[in-house]
């Protein structure tokens, strides 16, 4: 990835919290130079539904695990995402962190960030950081003129395509356990702080 495709630029990193469903962000998102997307958007599940709240562009596609996701069973996916998958006309971040060793992907490639970035520092600093913070972390290395962060609620409500997970006191995911106490105080102290990253309130 080169760090130029980021900089100077507006961008939008929509989360996938169920609160966001009950803002109406859509045009303010897609308003834009570039929309990230975690995972799973909901842009592809019902339009009618979330258009108002969550927008309809995406530039880039960041995965936690892309191949995971590729090759899982997707009978419960709508064929609007399917589709779009497939056609890959959007840029691909895989942020595999499964070896800390290996750099990020971009687009299916390995990307050299000069020691700025890395998979180690991150790790390092985050322990078991979650797409949201990762995808943060990598920006806060680049220049982008200004970050607006949407749909994130540090699991106060589930992702909003597992609405019956189990939200606990400590908003912990019960897959990865991600801390998600310890990424809300850290992204208000070392990210939300700076002037070109904003996070919406949902």
């Amino acid at each position: 990835m080169s760090s130029k495709y980021f900089e100077n630029k507006r961008v939008a990193v929509v989360g996938n919290a169920q609160s966001l469903f009950n803002t109406q962000y859509g045009t303010e998102i897609d308003d834009h130079e570039i929309v990230i997307r975690i995972n799973t958007p909901a842009i592809f599940y019902d339009d009618l539904v979330s258009r108002h709240s969550h927008g309809t562009r995406i530039h880039v596609w960041a995965f936690w695990d892309h191949f995971r996701f590729k090759t899982s069973d997707d009978q419960f996916r709508p064929q609007r995402l399917k589709d779009f998958f497939h056609k890959e006309t959007y840029n691909l971040l895989d942020l595999n962190m499964t070896n800390r060793n290996e750099e990020f992907k971009w687009n299916n490639e390995f990307v050299s960030y000069n020691g700025q970035i890395s998979k180690k520092c991150i790790l390092k600093e985050t322990g078991n950081p979650s797409a949201g913070l990762i995808i943060l972390s990598i920006l806060n290395q680049l220049n982008p003129k200004k970050v607006n962060v949407y749909g994130f609620d540090f699991k106060r409500t589930p992702t909003f395509y597992n609405p019956n997970h189990h939200v606990d006191e400590n908003r912990f995911d019960s897959f990865c356990r991600h801390n998600y106490q310890f990424e809300e105080q850290y992204t208000k102290q070392k990210i939300f702080t700076q002037d070109k990253f904003e996070l919406k309130e949902i």
